[in-house]
């Protein structure tokens, strides 16, 4: 009984040192079969919850990471993780926050187009739709600003063809 207790404690002396997840849940389960008591297992129950939460957080990132238009939930993830003490260097957290910047570039050239559109300025056209290009949005997304500004350019090159037909017509 006593070699069990004592095999259990170094046990998680070895789970606390190493501060894995499963280690940990281990090195409890044996200490707790071998009769160890809630004192000498509390520092591997403290340390076993916050890796739980760091797992948890680090899946929270990885799943946020891949639905980057989802921005609530990506900035919950990064806020959470950087609560949790996740350095900015982690690669999960560094991925999660270019995501977002990634996604906030789109967002505001989504906007941009929408305000070129709306003016039909063949400048804010072209200005707006290279954001877009530049931003990373897809065709679909650039076709109708695309459109519009083949239109807008058609409509000017025939007002300048005009103009000058009745330039040409004018006395001198």
């Amino acid at each position: 009984d006593e070699t069990a207790k004592r095999g259990a404690r170094d046990g998680l002396k070895r789970a606390v040192a190493g501060a894995k997840e499963q280690e940990l849940r281990d090195a409890l389960a044996k200490a707790q079969a071998a009769g160890l008591g809630g004192g000498e297992l509390q520092e591997a129950k403290s340390l076993l919850e916050k890796e739980e939460k760091s797992s948890a957080a680090r899946r929270r990132l990885s799943d946020a990471t891949k639905r980057p238009q989802d921005h609530k939930e990506l900035r919950g993830a990064i806020e959470a993780a950087s609560g949790l003490g996740f350095p900015a260097e982690d690669a999960d957290m560094a991925a999660a926050k270019s995501a977002l910047a990634d996604e906030e570039k789109k967002v505001k050239a989504k906007a941009g187009l929408a305000k070129a559109v709306a003016a039909k300025d063949a400048k804010l056209l072209r200005d707006a739709i290279k954001s877009g290009e530049r931003a990373g949005l897809a065709f679909a997304e650039l076709e109708g600003a695309r459109k519009l500004l083949g239109e807008e350019d058609r409509k000017s090159a025939a007002k300048e063809a005009l103009e000058d037909a009745v330039e040409g017509r004018q006395p001198e």
